[in-house]
């Protein structure tokens, strides 16, 4: 009787050759894993200590739907402009580490490494069992474990992995790989688990591990395919066989596009995906990719220089598109010959391909070039160059004859992996320094791709990171200067040159940024708010009002267009504005000051509501341990509207002690003791206009 892959089934063997073989084999299985363990974090040992780096700041440091884990739609409701829009799950994962750590990198980077030493342990498993799989198993059967932890240690540690592990937002790439990665290896455990119910628990995973791909990252799209095409090349020998034996794993699979589709549909990408971009359709995009896997391939064996954000250009002349277009025609060609051929060496550049397709076909994506989008297709680049060697060092060394052939390729071999892997492991180890520092590595992007608009823009906005204003202004205008239609530089330049202190040249700029963006709602806050500052309350709500009918999750806008329309006396729009502030970011204390402030104070019956301002400002007050002069001057007006004047009078008192204390002292004392002797007189404070900031 022979199992599905061929091989005959034998009674468990309590000694003999047979056992002492398993035994070797459980020793090697072991190293391996320790080898790919043990690499992983050599080589990323100093990626826990890196910062937040670009995307990380929106995606992040400034996103407030991180802040809670509940309620769940909050969390995966990225905007269309972030990085994580239409990624729930990347988004969930970073609401836990928020939970976990708030704003301290640790268990950012943490998480980022457990994903990929995952990763590296689920590839080391795949490819052992695989080379004991279908085609060519007897070639590499004996040798499965070292060549499958060779590849799996090689592919861990290469510095072409570290944007996708050190940066920490790109952990879609890592997470989506692992997800992938599942699906496959519960694909191959239920067909070669001993045992009807584990073999279905194996692929019940399988299925829920590919959903779970489809809700990190759109490249996940292929692994239905590839798990379809694997089956039929290691696991089955027809395609009919495939069907009847695991029809309803393969029919799962599939069924996980839904998924994907619903979020495409609901979660668009901001402009930056599609075959509706302006200036780049499908051709230009299509020309321009033979030239970027040909630079990925070069990175996958020289990984030197390594860039976060190339700007690559659409390839346009006979010598950018001609010569890379053969050579991948090439590639492709012997991929479909392979596959008639020899179908397990096809299935390696089938992977390399179709994993890549998403990003490097015809649909156009604003970036032409992201290292991180070699993560997965690295595996096949390494495990061919892994079998290669192997296969030329054994014709090698059958031609010195027998003897201590054996022996030298074995040291060799480990020679030359260890060898690879510290040359490997020591770039990586170097790569992640440069993310200890954004100014430095932003200045390195800027030497590096001299023409690239956002890298002196990137650098620019590190920069005033760290408050060095009057050094961005002239990144900011190199990046308009390469890229004049730049709406986010003009807007970028404006908000250093208003903090430096010059209005006018700012709010030109906000202007231009407005007519190159009709429809940028930062922009419109910005220039909202610098006209808050020199006075102009009216223009600056209407400069809010349309940042908020473009952008309604915009806070501070909210916030601020809130506090000047109560200022204005439109106490009705203010209410509105401070309930949705609230609704934005149910913690954040100025806003519900305002509310509570408004609900109390309001010379509008219809909108005092003094019991929910008392608890509003309890509450606030209670979360600061009633030191606030400012929020114990609100719960005394809010219990004052409650008809609590003993109380009021109380904590207005204990308002104006602290504001005495402070340092330095508070201007508004005369208002606070006005305010008391309302409360001791038994009446309420009305607004006339002022509202607490």
């Amino acid at each position: 009787m022979r199992s599905a892959q061929g091989t005959p089934h034998r009674r468990p063997d309590s000694g003999g050759p047979l056992s002492g073989q398993r035994s070797t084999e459980r020793t090697l299985v072991l190293l391996g894993i320790l080898l790919v363990l043990a690499g992983g974090i050599l080589a990323y040992s100093n990626s826990l200590s890196g910062g937040f780096f670009f995307d990380d700041h929106v995606s992040i440091v400034e996103n407030q739907n991180i802040r809670d884990l509940w309620p769940l739609a909050r969390v995966v409701n990225a905007p269309p402009d972030q990085p994580i829009a239409g990624r729930p799950l990347v988004a969930v994962t970073l609401a836990f580490n928020y939970a976990i750590s708030g704003l301290d990198v640790w268990s950012y980077h943490l998480f980022n490494l457990a994903a990929h030493l995952l990763a590296g342990l689920l590839l080391f498993e795949i490819l052992r069992r695989t080379l004991s799989l279908g085609p060519g198993r007897h070639r590499f059967s004996r040798r499965a474990v070292p060549l499958s932890a060779a590849a799996a240690f090689l592919w861990t540690i290469h510095p072409l992995q570290t944007e996708s592990v050190t940066y920490i937002v790109q952990r879609a790439e890592a997470m989506v790989g692992f997800f992938y990665l599942l699906t496959i290896y519960g694909l191959i455990r239920g067909t070669t688990a001993a045992g009807a119910r584990p073999r279905r628990a194996w692929l019940v995973a399988g299925v829920i591990s590919c959903a779970l791909g489809m809700l990190t990252k759109e490249v996940m799209i292929t692994a239905p395919i590839i798990a379809f095409l694997y089956d039929r090349i290691f696991l089955s020998s027809s395609f009919r066989e495939v069907v009847r034996k695991r029809g309803w794993f393969h029919a799962g699979l599939a069924a996980t596009w839904s998924i994907l589709l619903v979020i495409i549909a609901s979660a668009p990408r901001g402009g930056t995906t599609g075959f509706d971009m302006a200036g780049l359709g499908p051709m230009e995009y299509a020309r321009s990719q033979f030239g970027v896997i040909l630079h990925y391939l070069r990175l996958s064996f020289w990984p030197h220089p390594l860039v976060l954000d190339y700007g690559w250009k659409v390839a346009r002349s006979a010598s950018e598109i001609a010569l890379p277009a053969a050579a991948i025609l090439v590639l492709l060609l012997a991929t479909l010959q392979a596959l008639r051929r020899r179908p397990a060496l096809g299935f390696i550049g089938v992977w390399f391909f179709a994993i890549l397709a998403p990003t490097s076909s015809i649909i156009p994506i604003q970036d032409l070039c992201f290292e991180h989008r070699m993560y997965l297709p690295l595996a096949a680049v390494i495990t061919l160059a892994v079998l290669g060697a192997y296969a030329a060092g054994g014709a090698v060394l059958r031609r010195l004859g027998r003897g201590s052939s054996r022996s030298l390729g074995w040291g060799l071999g480990i020679c030359l992996v260890l060898g690879s892997g510290a040359l490997l492991g020591a770039h990586t180890h170097a790569r992640n320094r440069d993310y200890h520092d954004e100014v430095s590595f932003c200045r390195r992007e800027a030497i590096l791709r001299p023409d690239n608009w956002r890298t002196h823009r990137n650098l620019g906005m590190a920069l005033v990171r760290v408050g060095r204003l009057a050094e961005s202004i002239p990144l900011f205008e190199k990046s308009i200067a390469l890229r004049p239609n730049n709406a986010i530089a003009h807007c970028n330049l404006g908000n250093s040159l208003a903090l430096l202190g010059r209005p006018e040249d700012a709010m030109s700029h906000y202007k231009e940024a407005i007519r190159l963006k009709p429809a940028y709602a930062e922009a419109y806050a910005n220039q909202g708010r610098l006209l808050a500052e020199q006075g102009q309350r009216v223009e600056a709500v209407e400069s809010y009002e349309r940042a908020l009918q473009i952008r309604p999750d915009l806070f501070d806008a909210r916030l601020f267009a809130a506090h000047l329309l109560a200022s204005l006396g439109r106490d009705e729009a203010a209410l509105r504005h401070y309930r949705s502030a609230v609704s934005l970011r149910p913690a954040h204390i100025g806003a519900r000051n305002g509310l509570a402030w408004l609900l109390a104070t309001s010379p509008i019956d219809a909108i005092r509501d003094g019991r929910q301002a008392v608890a509003l400002a309890e509450a606030f007050c209670a979360e600061t341990g009633f030191q606030d002069p400012s929020l114990l001057d609100t719960l005394a007006a809010a219990c004052a509207e409650s008809g609590r004047f003993e109380d009021a009078a109380r904590w207005q008192g204990e308002a104006i002690r602290r504001a005495r204390s402070a340092d330095p002292p508070r201007g508004d004392l005369d208002d606070l003791a006005a305010r008391l002797a309302l409360y001791q007189g038994g009446r309420p404070f009305r607004r006339g206009t002022g509202s607490p900031s």
